[in-house]
C-alpha cells in the first residue's frame, strides 16, 4: 500500500512541476533598469506566481524555488534583495537563519 501512494505522490509531484513549467513560459527578458541609458530598454512583464494547487503539491520551498528561478531567468532586470526576500518570505534586511 505504501507503494502505491508512493507512485502517486511521484506522479502528482512530476504533472505539478509540468503545470508550474506551463505558467512560467513568458516573452522575457522584462523588468526595469535603474534610472540612465539601459532604462530605454525598460519591459513591463508579469510577477509570476505558482498557482494554489501546485503549490500544495509542491510545498512551500520548491514553489518558492521555481518563482525564484523564474525572477532569475526572465525578470533579471528587477532582482533587488526586497523582491529575493519577499519570494523566501523573509523580510528585507535580515539574513536567512543557517541550518
Amino acid at each position: 500500500m505504501a507503494r502505491a501512494s508512493s507512485r502517486q505522490r511521484r506522479r502528482n509531484v512530476q504533472a505539478a512541476i509540468g503545470a508550474a513549467v506551463a505558467a512560467a513560459k513568458v516573452a522575457g527578458p522584462y523588468g526595469r533598469y535603474r534610472k540612465g541609458p539601459l532604462s530605454i530598454e525598460d519591459q513591463t512583464g508579469p510577477v509570476h506566481r505558482i498557482a494554489a494547487p501546485t503549490r500544495e503539491v509542491l510545498g512551500p520551498r520548491l514553489a518558492a524555488a521555481f518563482e525564484h528561478a523564474h525572477m532569475l531567468v526572465v525578470s533579471i532586470r528587477a532582482i533587488r534583495r526586497q523582491a529575493i526576500c519577499r519570494r523566501c518570505s523573509m523580510p528585507a534586511g535580515r539574513p536567512p537563519a543557517s541550518s
